[in-house]
């Protein structure tokens, strides 16, 4: 089957239109628009087809800091990334033409399972999205709004990062700003006198939340209200839990640091043998299933 084509890119040798493409069926809504699950109809290739209204973006600055983004995840390959395969617009809207991935979300994966996921899958989701974080952070790229609703599913399991809508790439200073939902904010995003001053291991941070969601069900975070989430991450005290397993615990420990400077690297994570133990298991269980 032929793939959308990359030449379609964002370096613009030719675009597409809205008319090449059937929509089929919506996949979801937002503030900011909707995803549908569309066919290229040149090639029947399936997609899913993101359009983002250009009135939402107030200025003309914020529209070509979303082209920028845009260009910036185009160019990102990794079979952990949700891959772009171009992007258009006309007068009233940005589209987005990504993979379709119909298997749903890890968001929708913990709501199914409240009392935590088994270890293998926890540990082989945790372990494709650091894998995707460390190709990002090679190319100077921080996602910056890692969440479980933010990691999809194609149609084999494969997690697959998206939404990139909060990346930046990082070449100088460190960043000066807040980004990310509350419960995966990092401590030195809170702090003023600092000017919310962070770098790409706020992504590391984030992974050790996941972990412990995935593992327990819930984030280490967990509060009613902003402020009281927030003032859990500046303690940065870790609840005990009987659905962790000892090694992961030392490992979230190791992430949710915070001292930034003593923060656990994603390569030393990954490299972890049991966490690795974990994922091999999970894959030839999904082997056996085919």
């Amino acid at each position: 089957m032929s793939v959308v084509s990359d030449k379609d890119s964002a370096e613009g040798e030719t675009s597409y239109v809205i008319d090449d493409f059937e929509v089929a069926g919506v996949l979801g809504k937002g503030g900011f628009g909707k995803v549908v699950f569309a066919r290229e109809k040149r090639t029947q290739y399936p997609v899913a087809l993101k359009m983002l209204e250009k009135k939402t973006f107030v200025t003309e600055k914020s529209l070509k800091q979303l082209c920028r983004e845009l260009e910036l995840q185009y160019h990102l390959k990794h079979p952990n990334i949700l891959r772009m395969h171009a992007f258009f617009f006309d007068v009233q809207t940005v589209y987005i033409v990504l993979e379709a991935c119909q298997s749903g979300n890890v968001f929708t994966l913990v709501r199914k399972n409240p009392e935590g996921l088994a270890s293998p899958l926890a540990s082989y989701i945790v372990d494709s999205v650091a894998a995707a974080l460390e190709y990002c952070h090679k190319y100077k790229v921080v996602h910056r709004d890692l969440k479980p609703e933010n990691i999809l599913l194609d149609d084999k399991g494969v997690p697959k990062l998206a939404d990139f809508g909060f990346c930046v790439r990082v070449v100088g200073p460190d960043r000066e700003s807040i980004h990310g939902t509350a419960e995966y904010v990092t401590p030195e995003m809170l702090h003023e006198d600092n000017h919310h001053r962070h770098n790409y291991k706020v992504d590391n941070w984030a992974v050790g939340v996941l972990m412990y969601e995935l593992l327990n069900g819930r984030s280490p975070f967990y509060a009613e209200g902003d402020y009281a989430i927030f003032s859990k991450i500046k303690k940065g005290v870790i609840p005990e839990s009987k659905r962790v397993p000892d090694w992961a615990m030392n490992l979230i420990r190791g992430l949710l640091t915070i001292n930034v400077k003593d923060r656990m690297e994603l390569s030393t994570f990954r490299a972890d043998e049991t966490l690795q133990q974990e994922v091999a298991e999970r894959e030839l269980m999904a082997l056996n299933l085919d």
